[in-house]
């Protein structure tokens, strides 16, 4: 039984130290994933922005953007034909894109 402690006592920090190094090496992946996830939300939302103001002629960079053109079927379902491909693999909401 003693061993048995000894042996713990003696292994715990190793056990701690392969944790925190395989921690240390996902959360730099997870970074790299992240920041190209948030990348690509930005050049997905300049490009439904160009979209809108080229087909419907609406400034959506500003900071208002009427209700009429946000609910507008005609809108969504423009945007959601043309970009839901990519808005599914950046996990992206129509309703996400007006807030």
């Amino acid at each position: 039984m003693k061993l048995k402690k000894l042996f713990a006592w003696l292994v715990a920090p190793f056990i701690k130290w392969r944790g925190r190094y395989i921690m240390t090496k996902a959360k730099k992946q997870i970074e790299k994933a992240v920041n190209k996830q948030v990348e690509e939300r930005k050049i997905l939302r300049l490009n439904i922005n160009t979209f809108l103001k080229d087909y419907f002629g609406i400034d959506a960079n500003s900071k208002y953007i009427p209700k009429d053109y946000k609910n507008a079927e005609e809108v969504k379902t423009a945007i959601m034909t043309k970009f839901e491909p990519q808005m599914q693999r950046l996990h992206v909401n129509y309703e996400d894109l007006f807030k």
